[in-house]
């Protein structure tokens, strides 16, 4: 580790996605196990997720350096090679996240798009109704119910998947992954380029962007029967 340099890798962007989307993922799972009381709660986390994972897809494409999907995507040649240790990756390296870790990314940004959309239709207890459920039909409120239910239990995997592996660096590899993930700063090899902007003003007008869009998918849903919670 003495060679390696204090390098500003995360904007506040990517900082503020990773951190708020810890807390909505928590506020969701609780509110959920509250039950009906919590039930307005849990559809604003959800709503919240959604547009967080919106805004993370969009600032893949357009946010700085290490944040884009460019950085870290690797073909699966790159991600055996850096499992099987073939290279320095695991100590002091490049900057970002490690092939093996872009695919775990991009893996749970699919899970997240699939289950907050699921919970747009997901229902079937009285007065705990995504605001789709209604429109759909039995087999495709069945499919959502699924989806939803079969998509925390895999999340939860990849949770405790990352903070072990989050663990094993700092106890292995003494790579301080949740203090980079605070201060923006990574210990990198040395000549490893820093980002020179946080580009907020872009990130902010594509997280008010992917905010409106929710709300309007939301918003468009007609409201239920008058005479109806689908009881028959």
């Amino acid at each position: 580790m003495s060679a390696a340099q204090k390098t500003l890798v995360w904007d506040l962007p990517t900082r503020f996605f990773h951190w708020s989307l810890a807390i909505c993922f928590a506020g969701a799972w609780i509110s959920h196990e509250i039950g009906v009381e919590g039930f307005e709660i849990h559809t604003f986390f959800g709503c919240s997720i959604l547009t967080l994972v919106l805004w993370r897809l969009c600032w893949g494409l357009f946010g700085t350096r290490y944040a884009r999907f460019l950085s870290f995507v690797r073909g699966p040649r790159a991600v055996f090679r850096y499992l099987g240790g073939g290279e320095e990756h695991h100590g002091v390296a490049g900057a970002g996240h490690n092939p093996a870790g872009g695919w775990a990314i991009l893996a749970m940004l699919a899970l997240l798009v699939a289950q907050a959309g699921s919970g747009l239709a997901n229902g079937g207890e009285l007065l705990m109704e995504g605001p789709w459920y209604h429109t759909l039909s039995s087999t495709y409120r069945n499919l959502a119910h699924e989806i939803h239910e079969l998509g925390f239990n895999l999340l939860l995997g990849l949770v405790g998947l990352h903070l072990a592996a989050v663990l094993f660096y700092r106890v292995r590899h003494g790579r301080k992954l949740v203090s980079a993930m605070l201060t923006g700063k990574q210990d990198t090899s040395p000549g490893v380029p820093e980002i020179s902007s946080h580009g907020l003003w872009r990130a902010l007008a594509l997280l008010a962007l992917c905010a409106a869009l929710v709300w309007a998918l939301v918003s468009a849903a007609p409201p239920p029967p008058i005479d109806g919670m689908d009881f028959f």
